[in-house]
């Protein structure tokens, strides 16, 4: 469990861009006082994917989940099937991450892949909050998922879920149904442009109806290209 310091603070969906995360740290005076926890995806599409990897992995007060587009990368580079590694060059547009990966050295390949493995957790809890890349996959098929009743509670969840690899979510809707007893959950992966259905809108998306999920993917390869940052503390939200 995350122990919420000074100021605790969630960002999701960096994929790549360093500079506009560096320029995010220094606009909420993040210092060492402070926390950072990142929800997975911060490589592919963007400009400096590698280079954002290191930096995070280097730093004791930021931490990170893995998100799909790691753990892709993880596979793909790991695993030999061709397959998998079409799809992450290809469908998650990692060719340029690939590339960088490839110009390390041995030792920082090394260094990279053990941090991923070894350093980045499925999810993290932090007071009445459960944080994770694209959520939890809570309900099974054909449970019937009643407006503001019969949630489960995040130990049942993850009872029924340790072979769930991650804990990442399955269902592509898990954001249109309820949630966990008790908890928020804060994911990002799908944008909140998604989620709403109007690509003008990248504030952070806090559940209308149940409530219990903020979505804190503003969509940062998405015109206006804006970055969220959400302050556990006091619900502040911070744009770039």
């Amino acid at each position: 469990m995350i122990e919420v310091a000074n100021s605790t603070y969630v960002m999701s969906d960096l994929h790549g861009h360093f500079s506009k995360f560096i320029k995010m740290l220094r606009y909420i005076q993040f210092d060492s006082t402070d926390n950072m926890l990142i929800l997975g995806n911060v490589v592919n599409i963007g400009p400096q994917p590698i280079e954002l990897l290191m930096f995070i992995s280097q730093q004791d007060n930021i931490k990170m989940s893995l998100g799909r587009h790691e753990i892709i990368m993880l596979q793909a580079i790991l695993e030999n099937d061709l397959q998998i590694f079409d799809g992450w060059i290809n469908s998650l547009d990692g060719r340029y991450t690939y590339d960088l990966y490839n110009q390390l050295t041995e030792d920082k390949k090394h260094y990279i892949l053990n941090y991923l493995k070894e350093s980045c957790v499925s999810f993290f809890t932090a007071e009445n909050f459960v944080l994770s890349s694209a959520g939890l996959f809570i309900w099974q098929e054909n449970e019937f998922t009643n407006l503001k009743t019969e949630k489960p509670t995040f130990e049942e969840v993850l009872k029924r879920a340790e072979n769930n690899n991650g804990y990442l979510t399955v269902d592509p809707v898990f954001f249109q149904k309820a949630g966990l007893k008790d908890k928020i959950i804060i994911f990002g992966d799908v944008p909140v442009q998604k989620i709403r259905e109007s690509t003008r809108n990248y504030k952070i998306w806090h559940d209308p109806i149940y409530n219990d999920k903020i979505c804190v993917n503003s969509g940062i390869n998405i015109k206006p290209y804006k970055l969220a940052c959400l302050r556990l503390n006091d619900m502040r939200e911070f744009y770039i």
